[in-house]
């Protein structure tokens, strides 16, 4: 044990009456997250002096510096963990009477403000090149380390940089070891001095402070933290979010994303191929332009008709009356379909509702490795389809939080004027994780329409609704279900093992969530029909995902052992008074549904994802399926082939019954290219498919 240093207890000063109370560890704690808060606020708001833009306003202003204040008191809390964690250990604590664990406590403490200083000079250098702050693909210039360095050099400061990084790490050092010394002064009067109290009070006061450190670090009150994508609902545009986001954060939050940076060289190798399956009006594999017009075809429906867009949970076809389940858990979306444009082969590329909902709103699968493109900050920028319906009010509603999954972020900067009606804004109770019930949540939307043109807005109107109670835990409202002795609306049934198996249903509980959720779509069309508007709308309904398992009878039996129950389910378009009735079996991608609707009306339309409108004859002599669950695979109406992620190796299938396997001819190994034409471009423009105007329909170089 070294000494102590010399004249420790003369320079220190008994606690004030405010703070003698706390125990020693989280007062010293408490000071130093004081002190990060401290810096990190002034960073920030060095950071808006620097790149402020002109015309700001004060209340986006406070809005954003008020966030990044959450986001900053979350990266201090990770900073001050593990002091707080040690600190209740003398003989490890940074106060050690042990010199040797006070220099190894320096030593770190100096690493740590190095690399938290030198993130925010790489970030504010990050901005002031690319107007975007950083991210983990900033690790990717390391692949051209010698020109990257050569760029640095000729446009940055480098020497005035290090010293300023050397500087203010050596001073968070000197003031964190200021802050440290504090323990080593002797115990003060008013702590607890017997064994019992002292164990009593650390007890409690580690509960106390572990549940305020998780609560801040979660950040809020609510069951979903506090994440990147509340930036981007930041009134102020792009800058605000850009000043609200911590850099430290960011660089973590999308460090599972470096791995998926597109190949540009695969992406314009496979372009010609991509760019003849689109009909891209003018191919240019430089550019990588994917963007085509949508002409209105003949007979095509007044553009101001109001659309509304039902994404239905976990709706997988073989479980479905339109399918012909043998337990009809569906009727009321089956009569719908009877009276509708029905699509029977509707696949998402990949399961989950996250990707399911990107893909579909955005026009790209979701080929993401390390998460859901919802979660990457580099993907918030998209060109959505929805977005053409200019003078329609745009609406979205969920029963719980958007939150979930990150889908603010890319909804709102996408579509700046889209109405978000989330948990918390509902007059109906919360009915589990996912927030209010279905049934409630088609009320909610009549209510919130009805209310809106009430007020006074009579723009037709673009809603999307997506459902969630067909979701384990499968939570059935009991106001719907009533007491025993009065049985509400709804009626469970009660059917053997036996038989659920040969349907599909892994338990009975799934299976009355699924009919919840189809009696629920009947309700709220039993509403809708009461509406005004109801005449002159267009509803859309979907699935978000199928459910990977066995069908029974009433689907082709490769569908099992193929996985393409994870991905199936239907398209349907209703509308009596404007649409026919009309089945299509042809393969169809979930992408295709935002072009499909488009394509419906009497206006143009810009359309530069990956989907194709389902109803233009052009493309009916090459229709197919790009799936994506692991691998990567393309379906067609008597073929499905996978091929590796590099292109490599694969298996092909003859479709029919029984399920054959076939050699990888000629045939075959071009239904692979495409699939890997599919992913590659994939891959790019989930990351480059910025929100365009039709004016401007070219893609910027990458």
């Amino acid at each position: 044990m070294g000494p102590l240093p010399s004249g420790v207890f003369r320079r220190h000063r008994e606690p004030s009456s405010l703070t003698r109370w706390l125990p020693l560890p989280v007062r010293i704690a408490a000071t130093w997250l004081l002190m990060w808060l401290l810096v990190l606020s002034l960073a920030r708001l060095a950071f808006h002096v620097g790149f402020a833009p002109a015309g700001g306003d004060w209340a986006s202003l406070g809005a954003a510096l008020k966030l990044g204040l959450r986001f900053d008191l979350r990266l201090a809390l990770w900073l001050v963990l593990p002091v707080l964690l040690v600190g209740w250990m003398p003989l490890l604590a940074p106060w050690s009477r042990i010199r040797s664990v006070r220099i190894v406590w320096q030593i770190a403490v100096l690493l740590l403000s190095l690399a938290v200083v030198l993130i925010y000079i790489v970030d504010a250098g990050h901005y002031a090149y690319l107007s975007q702050r950083i991210n983990a693909s900033v690790v990717n210039f390391a692949k051209d380390a010698r020109t990257s360095a050569g760029m640095v050099w000729s446009t940055y400061p480098v020497l005035r940089l290090v010293l300023l990084l050397v500087m203010l790490a050596a001073a968070l050092t000197w003031v964190s070891k200021a802050i440290f010394r504090q323990g080593l002064a002797p115990a003060w009067p008013g702590q607890p001095t017997t064994l019992r109290r002292r164990v009593l009070s650390r007890t409690l006061w580690t509960i106390g402070v572990t549940l305020g450190v998780l609560l801040g670090i979660h950040g809020r009150f609510s069951q979903y933290p506090l994440r990147w994508s509340d930036a981007f609902e930041l009134p102020g545009g792009a800058y605000s979010a850009s000043l609200a986001l911590n850099p430290v954060l960011s660089l973590y939050d999308t460090a599972a994303f470096r791995k998926d940076s597109p190949d540009v060289a695969a992406v314009r190798k496979h372009y010609p191929r991509m760019a003849a399956y689109l009909k891209v009006d003018h191919p240019d594999a430089q550019t990588l332009d994917f963007s085509r017009q949508g002409v209105p075809r003949p007979g095509a429906l007044p553009h101001r008709l109001n659309v509304v867009v039902v994404i239905l949970e976990s709706y997988s076809g073989y479980k479905s009356s339109v399918f012909n389940n043998p337990l009809d858990p569906s009727p009321e979306i089956a009569k719908l379909a009877k009276d509708g444009v029905l699509f029977t082969r509707l696949f998402s590329a990949h399961g989950g509702t996250a990707r399911g909902v990107f893909a579909s709103l955005t026009g790209i699968p979701d080929v993401q490795l390390g998460d859901t493109s919802s979660r990457d900050q580099q993907a918030v920028d998209q060109h959505l389809i929805m977005n053409t319906f200019d003078d329609h009010a745009k609406w979205y509603f969920i029963g719980g939080s958007t939150t979930w999954g990150n889908v603010r972020g890319f909804l709102k900067r996408s579509s700046p004027d889209l109405h978000i009606v989330e948990e918390g804004q509902f007059k109906a109770p919360v009915s589990d994780v996912w927030g209010i019930s279905d049934h409630d949540l088609f009320k909610e939307t009549i209510r919130h329409l009805q209310d809106a043109q009430a007020g006074g807005d009579k723009r037709p109107f673009f809603a999307v609704v997506q459902t969630a109670g067909n979701h384990r835990p499968y939570t059935i409202p009991q106001a719907d279900l009533g007491p025993p002795d009065k049985p509400g609306p709804f009626l469970l049934r009660d059917v053997p093992a036996d038989k659920l198996a040969a349907a599909g249903f892994s338990s009975v509980l799934e299976f009355n969530a699924y009919r919840y959720l189809d009696w629920s779509v009947g309700r709220f069309f039993a509403m809708a029909r009461q509406q005004p508007w109801f005449n002159d709308t267009v509803f859309m309904l979907y699935g978000d995902h199928g459910i990977m398992g066995q069908p029974g009878a009433n689907m082709p039996s490769y569908f099992g052992p193929l996985g393409l129950t994870n991905g199936h389910n239907m398209l349907l378009l209703y509308s009596p008074r404007w649409l026919k009735p009309k089945r299509l079996d042809m393969p169809a991608n979930q992408v295709d549904v935002m072009p499909t609707l488009a394509g419906l009306f009497d206006q143009p339309y810009l359309n530069t994802s990956l989907g194709r409108d389902l109803l233009d004859p052009r493309f009916d002599a090459d229709r197919s399926v790009f799936t994506f669950m692991p691998e990567v695979g393309l379906l067609s109406a008597d073929r499905y082939v996978t091929t590796g992620a590099a292109g490599h190796g694969g298996r092909a299938w003859a479709l029919q019954e029984p399920l054959l396997e076939v050699p990888v001819a000629a045939r075959e190994q071009e239904m692979q290219q495409l699939a890997q034409a599919w992913y590659e471009t994939a891959r790019y423009m989930v990351k480059h498919n910025p929100p365009r105007s039709p004016a401007s329909p070219v893609a910027a170089q990458p």
